[in-house]
């Protein structure tokens, strides 16, 4: 590009756009562009530059010189005359990259059709005649219902031409910019494009300008491709047929061409450029806003409504590099058509080491001093100390085989109780700072399920090293508490609670200080969750009275207030309702005795008003509507969210917020449904379904909140079915589906969810004509 051009200056870059449109379309001469730029900006900002730059863009896109001394003939629309051949000229309806289309009759068939003509202007060019009989050529030769046929070509009184049926509809560009489609008509325009470009593929043909002015939507809502005017034929071994291009000239529009094609080295550009400037369109149809080249992941940013594969199968279209885009357009087709069905994509998002690698190389002089940098060396220093780690051990295996001395043995045992202390702050420090900070970064859940699983092998491998060792028996049972934590989120739940009371079983036996009996207590209230979960009441009941002995001898009112929490909500299952409301009521005195409000004391104030408002519905379904609505106020902080733009970024900032208001909002609309409310109660699933939904694409390992979202859409769909509302129904059925069969094919000896699925299938039958 030209030294002079001020890329930040909006208005020229327009400029020399509408240039190389007009230019191309042969409506213009440079001359003639220039006086009109004069006339139109008499401040004289481009008067200097302009010149020169539409000459360098003259010689980049292979336009001919012109003859000054030529003048026009007279025309009508463009054309000397209203009759071309068998044609009957009626109106001018568009200019594409490659000529001039009128609206015309075929005499000789009595048809309306699309004419596109050549103009007069550019024919002395032998390369733009050449490029217009390509085109006619290249469509001609293919047949699918997403690309426009064409009828016939030739010339006529001196003037080429073709004609194609006329599509009566808009080009995807006014939608874009005028009426926004919504998402599930940019995934149903972008799949018909991506086979039609597959087809077109397949047979050799790379379109090279697919933008939205040359994809026309008709008046049926289907999309078809236009304008092969820049099109390029490769045989089998993938040498050029055409050879109408330079090798280095750059052709296509700037907005949409792929990084190879800017670059106008044609060797370098194949069928992955349609892709990528498919990805263009279809982010530019989802945002409704030019793609400026940066990153593709802010889409979701810009518009919530955009799922999470979505959003991913756009960043592989969009990647830089061609060998790191689809491989093919019918593969992008797969993903799209997976996306519209709510099937699992194949499309993977780069890792979090990709990405941080491909950023701190973009940006070498900036990593040093950005939170990139932190990023980068948490994660190198993770991995360089596990090696560490697992190094140490192998030697003091060595080492404990091979000693035959007591003064050996003594000395061995100091270095492994050394080591452990040096592997349990390193895993402490590094491993779980890092699981935790990757738990929000998008992308980054296949990066921290294998971090989640290397940091589980240690503590359980260390945990078996030091069983023995009693000074290291209260480290012992914290490696076993975090190992419970990390098996428990990733959904299984029995070998968690087995975790959770080998720990409880090593605290017991420790002296009864305040910090050993607190994670006692803490210990004690899991194993009672998880227990409560399994049906095992008794057990459950018995080990949160444990923990509430042993919190009431210490100053932990937010514990205690969680603990009789929970508690109260487990006597409420087995209708012991009088004793369940006077555990709640006790949690919100705990709570009040407390000097300061924090984040988390609302977060366990909401959630005992949840189940304060469990207790009332009984008997006061008004005062246990309101009840809940407490618990929604504190979680929203006056802010409420919008479900056609999901959660606000406050809310997705906070996980556990998130997830508890998302079962507020749940438990709400049940309360709405007996109250005779259902147009309230669709609003409030609907809202707890957006939250859900942002949870289970952050955390995708974390099968329980699949299961809630489940679980919620299914709630939905019996409520929207009761209002005859089934399309929408159906949709939240087979997401319902669609979860349960992933959580199914994830945990197969989970029969819970074996028997939802079941029930879910079956729901579905219903649905049947």
């Amino acid at each position: 590009m030209n030294a002079d051009l001020d890329t930040t200056d909006e208005r020229l870059l327009s400029v020399l756009e509408e240039y190389l449109e007009r230019r191309s379309a042969g409506s213009v001469t440079h001359h003639d562009f220039i006086a009109e730029c004069q006339e139109r900006y008499s401040d004289g900002r481009f008067e200097d530059r302009l010149p020169g730059l539409l000459t360098s863009l003259d010689a980049l896109h292979g336009f001919a010189p012109e003859s000054e001394s030529a003048s026009p003939a007279p025309v009508w629309g463009g054309l000397a005359s209203r009759t071309i051949g068998d044609f009957e000229v009626i109106r001018e309806i568009g200019r594409g990259g490659m000529g001039i289309v009128y609206e015309a009759k075929q005499l000789s068939l009595e048809r309306i059709v699309a004419l596109k003509i050549l103009p007069r202007s550019i024919t002395l060019d032998q390369k733009q005649v050449a490029r217009f009989i390509f085109e006619a050529q290249a469509a001609g030769g293919l047949h699918h219902p997403n690309i426009v046929p064409i009828y016939g070509a030739g010339i006529e009184d001196g003037i080429h031409c073709y004609s194609m049926p006329l599509i009566r509809g808009r080009s995807l560009d006014e939608f874009i910019y005028t009426d926004r489609p919504e998402v599930e008509d940019a995934i149903r325009w972008a799949l018909q494009v991506a086979n039609a470009i597959d087809h077109a593929h397949r047979y050799g043909v790379i379109h090279r300008d697919i933008k939205p002015s040359n994809l026309i939507v008709d008046q049926d809502g289907k999309i078809w491709v236009t304008d092969f005017g820049l099109a390029r034929c490769r045989q089998g071994n993938g040498s050029d047929v055409n050879g109408i291009t330079g090798s280095n000239a750059v052709v296509g529009t700037l907005r949409y061409m792929s990084p190879e094609q800017s670059l106008g080295k044609a060797s370098f550009v194949d069928h992955r450029a349609d892709v990528y400037s498919l990805g263009v369109t279809l982010y530019e149809m989802l945002c409704g806003e030019r793609f400026d080249g940066s990153d593709p992941a802010s889409v979701r940013r810009r518009n919530p409504k955009v799922s999470r594969d979505l959003e991913t199968v756009l960043i592989k279209s969009l990647a830089k590099e061609p060998a790191e885009r689809y491989s093919a357009a019918g593969d992008l087709a797969e993903d799209l058509r997976r996306v519209s069905d709510g099937l699992p994509i194949l499309a993977r998002r780069p890792s979090l080491s990709d990405r941080v690698t491909k950023w701190t190389v973009r940006h070498r002089r900036v990593v040093a001093s950005t939170a990139a940098a932190v990023l980068v060396a948490l994660v190198l220093s993770l991995m360089a100390m596990l090696k560490f780690v697992q190094q140490r051990s192998a030697l003091r295996s060595a080492l404990a085989q091979s000693d035959s001395s007591l003064v050996m043995a003594a000395r061995n045992y100091e270095k492994a109780q050394a080591n452990f202390q040096q592997t349990r702050e390193v895993l402490d420090h590094f491993g779980l700072m890092a699981a935790e900070r990757l738990r929000g970064v998008a992308g980054a859940e296949s990066v921290r399920e294998d971090l989640v699983g290397a940091l589980l092998q240690y503590y359980e491998r260390f945990a078996g090293e030091v069983e023995a060792a009693p000074e290291l028996r209260n480290e012992l049972a914290r490696t076993h508490l975090r190992a419970a934590k990390i098996i428990e989120e990733i959904g299984a739940t029995r070998r968690a609670l087995a975790t959770y009371q080998r720990a409880a079983t090593i605290l017991l036996e420790l002296p009864p200080l305040p910090a050993n009996e607190h994670e006692l207590a803490l210990c004690l209230n899991s194993i009672a969750v998880l227990q409560a979960e399994h049906g095992e009441t008794p057990q459950a009941e018995s080990n949160y009275q444990k923990a509430i002995q042993r919190l009431e001898s210490l100053d932990r009112h937010e514990t205690m207030a969680m603990v009789r929490g929970n508690y109260g909500l487990l006597l409420s299952s087995v209708n012991r309702q009088e004793d369940a409301k006077r555990e709640l009521e006790r949690a919100i005195d705990e709570l009040s005795r407390m000097e300061s409000e924090s984040q988390s004391t609302r977060l366990i104030a909401a959630k005992i008003w949840n189940n304060l408002s469990h207790l009332a519905q009984h008997g006061d379904l008004e005062g246990a509507l309101g009840m809940n609505q407490k618990a929604i106020d504190l979680l929203r902080v006056g802010r409420r969210p919008d479900h056609d733009r999901g959660p606000s970024d406050g809310d997705r900032r906070d996980f556990e917020k998130k997830h508890a208001l998302a079962q507020s909002l749940s438990n709400q609309a049940a309360l709405l449904m007996r109250l005779g409310r259902h147009d309230d109660a669709v609003v409030c699933y609907q809202d707890s379904v957006a939250y859900l939904r942002e949870i289970v694409e952050e955390m995708p390992m974390a099968v329980r909140y699949a299961e809630e979202l489940a679980i919620t859409y299914n709630n939905l769909s019996r409520l929207l079915s009761q209002q005859s509302r089934m399309p929408e129904a159906l949709h939240a059925t087979i997401q319902a589906r669609n979860l349960m069969r992933s959580l199914v094919q994830r945990l197969p000896n989970e029969d819970r969810y074996q028997e939802a699925l079941a029930g879910v299938q079956k729901n579905l039958e219903g649905f049947a004509p």
